[in-house]
This record gives C-alpha cells, structure tokens and sequence, in this order.
C-alpha cells in the first residue's frame, strides 16, 4: 500500500496516495507531468492539478473534475500510514470489515492531488 501522502525532510506533505497511484489507473502521462519532489500545490504542479481523473470522482458527483470524493482513512495502525508504505501482507483483517477509502458527498469533495489529513 502507498503512504496517504510523501513528505518533505521536513515534514511538509508533498504528495497525496491518490498521486502514487496513477501508473496503475494507466495515467502515467499526468504522473509523468507531477514533480513528486514538490508539493502538490507548488506552480510546477499547476497543470497536474487542473486535470480530472476519472477514477477519482463519482460519475453522479455535481463537483469540479479535478476534485475527489474518495478519502482515504489514515491512521498509525490503519491500511494507509502518515507518510509510510504498508506492504499488503501486514493487513489481515477480514477484507469484508476493512475500510480504505469511503465516498463522500459533493461538498466534501477536495482536490484529487491534496495529501490527506492523518
């Protein structure tokens, strides 16, 4: 499993878990596009931030394209770690009970690329 999200040597968030994803969504030229050295917000990411991807949005969602209504759930001893990659073989709940990412409604939507709040 990725991290939620990168993080600078200090401890700034740079990139969301949704960012890391994109080579298996087959959108690798948008994550060829994203300086993952850089925070998502920062103007080398600019056009990156602008385009939708379709996997990250309900179709019936009413919010902008390049807006998720897909949170994770990140905790310590959650399937996305703060900052830290969890091999799969380590989460071993019943898949049934295990929750990852939930949807949220149209408000709650936020920009795909933002890293999320642990």
């Amino acid at each position: 499993m990725p991290p939620a999200y990168t993080t600078d040597e200090m401890g700034k968030r740079l990139q969301s878990w949704r960012t890391l994803i994109l080579l298996y969504l087959e959108q690798k030229p948008l994550y060829d596009t994203i300086d993952l050295s850089k925070p998502w917000d920062d103007p080398a990411n600019a056009e990156a931030f602008k385009v939708g991807v379709p996997a990250y949005i309900c179709p019936s969602a009413g919010c902008p394209a390049n807006h998720t209504t897909y949170p994770a759930i990140v905790t310590v001893k959650g399937c996305l770690r703060p900052a830290e990659p969890r091999p799969l073989s380590e989460i071993t709940d019943n898949p049934g009970e295990t929750l990852i990412v939930i949807e949220v409604d149209t408000p709650h939507a936020v920009p795909w690329m933002v890293p999320p709040a642990a």
